[in-house]
């Protein structure tokens, strides 16, 4: 989340004296929160719920601030992303499907990654092995836009 939220909003980098040029690209590991509004209006777990307003309150003009999907524009010159998701993730039809579809709209060169056969904790416990498929894609995405 916290590395789309940068990417889409370069507010943050400037604010620490970093230029925005200085990313190339942006990788997301299983992130379930581009729109946080959408992910607490879907949420059907109480925990999950109160998660969300821990991390995030519940002012939703904070959660557009907070929300990476809200700074998606054309002409905003966002960097290329490769957005990985666990297999059959629940929540990617309506977080990360639709931040991709939002990106490539506004010129962002954007995939989505499903990585097959692994839950959040297998696409962190298994990034960088060699005989990981996704290690080979995220390999590839950083390789071409570093």
């Amino acid at each position: 989340h916290l590395a789309a939220l940068l990417a889409t909003d370069f507010d943050y980098l400037r604010t620490a004296g970093v230029d925005p040029a200085v990313v190339k690209g942006c990788v997301t590991l299983d992130t379930g929160v581009y729109n946080i509004a959408k992910a607490t209006e879907n949420s059907r777990a109480a925990d999950r719920t109160r998660m969300l307003e821990i991390v995030f309150g519940s002012d939703p003009e904070q959660w557009k601030r907070f929300s990476p999907l809200t700074h998606v524009a054309t002409g905003t010159d966002l960097p290329p992303f490769l957005v990985v998701t666990q297999d059959s993730r629940s929540d990617a039809v309506y977080q990360a499907i639709p931040f991709v579809q939002a990106l490539k709209s506004a010129g962002s060169p954007a995939r989505l990654y499903e990585a097959k056969g692994l839950d959040h904790s297998g696409v962190n416990l298994w990034l960088g092995s060699p005989e990981e498929n996704l290690t080979l894609v995220v390999e590839r995405f950083l390789e071409r836009y570093r």
